[in-house]
């Protein structure tokens, strides 16, 4: 890979840039840098944000980015030519080529050895499937991301982290990509359409020998604002990262989403076709949230048409798309392995909800493959309590991919739902199985049915073998209006934890 100095300073110095562009001029060593903090990557956010906004990633060329897709994943980079791959660094770091889908292309500031440098594309990093050829790969662009990886002193099943896309981050922690978290997005759901944001610099802290944590830092741009991130990145199961952000707006749109979550769902166990090859195809099967003591759960759906629904009218204090079912046989797809798929959930902390009001929606759409994440958790700030200008808006929570490591139920957790949907006006019946956690199974706990659309016809209890409960409820829908189920177990007046929510996908 080639190395060229930032062109876009901001005030990271000034002196510092000017030293640096004549070294490169002259031909001699780059003098050492200052530290990077996350304070001189704020002050360069709150700098662009005064300005005109104006695309700043280095230009990709139309035929790049007119490939198709399944070519461009031909372009496959050398794993011998990885960041700190041969030194004490216990991460190390595989770039993605632009193109496709991926048409612009962060700058990747390096901050080692008292230095900050800036990578450019170079095509001997790669191999070349069929129809491109190295020559014809221009030099000059930036790259389209990065995955980072274990490295020195770790093991390759330590789990990853990949930044791809617009501010999309991918926690792998068995190297298995599933649910994603978007760090910004604006207007995403409206009629008039959404205003993508997109990474425009990423600054890499090679951390030192034994470090459990990499720290980057970020900045992200659309038209209507810029936004600043810092990155404490931990690698294994799970994957973890606190992010802290600080958002400057130009001005303030309809609809500010500072944390999107997002995952593709084809089918579920709530309706698997007779005739699938594989029953269920999905990174995540539900949408799970909690606001103090409550603890909800909801189905996800492949919709007829778009479907938005407010879940909760207030933050939450975590909300997460999590994939519960871990047996293969409910899958089958040795190619998808869904049952691999990690959870993925963010953590706000318990001053910020009071402090910064929002809401929590699901955006689902429909699609005909498995390959959109067509569901989308959306935590998004109202309008009224927004203001542009240099003040920024300050946020911090934690994002957490799981697989082995999720932790456990202490009390009683939605682990398996089945839905016979109605025919020729019969009832919709439901059977929710419960894990009990840690809660004793006797005495039987009795249910709570609140239903909208329709009229419930019973619900009942039964004891499951092994560590739960199942709930039995028949519910007929009136009319086209969704049908709207909350559920949850009760003993003795007292919830005995999460609650099930369910909304048919007619008439959505």
């Amino acid at each position: 890979m080639s190395i060229t100095i930032s062109r876009r300073p901001g005030p990271i110095r000034l002196a510092l840039a000017l030293a640096m562009l004549l070294a490169a001029t002259v031909g001699v060593p780059a003098l050492a840098a200052p530290d990077v903090d996350f304070d001189t990557v704020i002050a360069q956010a709150r700098e662009r944000a005064q300005a005109e906004h104006r695309p700043s990633a280095a230009p990709v060329p139309r035929w790049l980015r007119e490939l198709p897709y399944a070519q461009w994943r031909e372009i496959r980079f050398q794993r011998s030519r990885a960041l700190w791959r041969d030194t004490d660094s216990p991460v190390q770091v595989r770039l993605y080529p632009p193109g496709s889908i991926y048409q612009s292309s962060p700058r990747l500031h390096v901050v080692e050895d008292g230095q900050v440098r800036t990578l450019t594309f170079d095509p001997d990093d790669f191999f070349y499937g069929s129809g491109i050829s190295k020559g014809s790969m221009p030099e000059g662009m930036g790259y389209a991301g990065f995955i980072l990886e274990p490295g020195a002193g770790r093991s390759e099943d330590d789990g990853a982290l990949r930044a791809l896309g617009a501010t999309f981050l991918n926690g792998m922690p068995t190297g298995i990509a599933g649910a994603t978290a978007r760090l910004l997005a604006v207007d995403t759901g409206l009629p008039s359409g959404e205003e993508y944001p997109a990474f425009t610099d990423f600054w890499l802290v090679r951390p030192p020998a034994g470090a459990a944590h990499t720290q980057l830092y970020a900045i992200a741009e659309s038209p209507r604002l810029t936004a600043a991130y810092a990155l404490q990145v931990s690698l294994g199961d799970p994957v973890q990262v606190a992010v802290s952000a600080r958002l400057f707006l130009r001005e303030v749109p309809r609809k500010l989403v500072p944390l999107a979550l997002t995952a593709g769902f084809l089918r579920g166990e709530s309706s698997p076709p007779a005739d699938a090859l594989y029953p269920q195809v999905h990174d995540a099967g539900g949408l799970a949230w909690q606001h103090g003591a409550e603890a909800h759960w909801r189905l996800l759906h492949n919709p007829p048409r778009l479907s938005l629904d407010t879940v909760l009218d207030h933050t939450p204090d975590r909300f997460g798309l999590l994939q519960r079912e871990r047996d293969f046989s409910r899958y089958q797809s040795l190619e998808g392995r869904f049952e691999a798929r990690p959870s993925l959930f963010a953590t706000l902390p318990a001053a910020m909800p009071g402090a910064m009001p929002g809401a929590l929606e699901l955006l689902q759409l429909p699609v005909n493959d498995p390959f959109n994440q067509n569901a989308i958790a959306l935590w998004h700030l109202p309008a009224a309590n927004l203001s542009a200008g240099a003040a920024p808006i300050a946020l911090d929570y934690a994002l957490t991919w799981c697989v082995t490591a999720c932790p456990g139920p202490k009390a009683a957790q939605v682990s398996t739902t089945r839905i016979d949907l109605p025919a020729n006006g019969g009832p919709l019946i439901a059977e929710v199985d419960f894990d009990r956690g840690e809660l004793p199974a006797e005495p039987l706990p009795q249910p709570q049915v609140e239903l909208a659309g329709g009229e419930l016809q019973g619900a009942e209890v039964h004891p499951l073998p092994g560590h739960g409960w199942r709930l039995r409820l028949r519910a007929r829908p009136a009319g086209n209006a969704p049908l709207k189920i909350t559920a949850q177990l009760l003993r003795d007046g007292t919830p005995l934890g999460e609650r099930w929510h369910y909304v048919s996908p007619t008439g959505d």
